[in-house]
């Protein structure tokens, strides 16, 4: 009986030192994954304010001159319920803080409807210079009745920049496109 009961010990002490090895790799793993999901959703795709204009109107964005556009619905949509159709110059200011030479990229998908270069154009204030200046353009694809997408590649001069996304419809004569679901990612 002893000997029944000492086995059946080192079978409990086994149990307990493999459950408690379990515990402490469940518990590392759950750390691990933790981690990655807390620093997957800085490298996420964040999206502008109103970026996809689902709040149905144009806030956080400002138009040019004319305040010529308008919200749309409909087929007119790339994804969720609404979407602008940009017929004047429209532009919202966004900040992001990293580290300098940090890459991102901007998405917009877009829809030629029709007009001269109509473009993307992303632009940062230089405190230096006290003056917005270019970092990249980009034009739409003139493909008429279909959504593409529109990237903009950049790096981060410096820490704290405020940038500026600017919807321009095209020179010269004007233009006319959709844009909706306008996200940012860090690289």
């Amino acid at each position: 009986m002893s000997l029944t009961h000492r086995k059946s010990s080192q079978e409990i002490y086994y149990t307990i030192i493999v459950k408690l090895k379990l515990k402490t790799k469940m518990r590392k793993i759950n750390l691990l994954l933790l981690v990655a999901f807390l620093s997957g959703i800085s490298m996420q795709a964040q999206t502008f304010k109103n970026g996809d204009f689902e709040t149905g109107n144009l806030s956080n964005w400002e138009c040019w001159q004319k305040k010529e556009n308008k919200i749309v619905t409909g087929d007119k949509v790339h994804g969720g319920n609404y979407a602008v159709e940009v017929k004047n110059g429209m532009f919202q200011n966004f900040n992001v803080k990293s580290d300098p030479n940090a890459e991102y990229t901007i998405t917009a998908y877009t829809s030629y409807i029709w007009g001269e270069a109509p473009l993307l154009r992303l632009e940062y204030y230089n405190p230096a210079t006290k003056k917005l200046e270019e970092i990249t353009r980009v034009n739409l694809k003139k493909e008429k009745n279909k959504y593409l997408p529109t990237v903009l590649k950049f790096k981060t001069p410096e820490k704290g920049w405020v940038y500026r996304l600017t919807a321009v419809p095209g020179l010269g004569k004007g233009g006319v496109f959709l844009l909706d679901d306008i996200t940012i990612e860090k690289k």
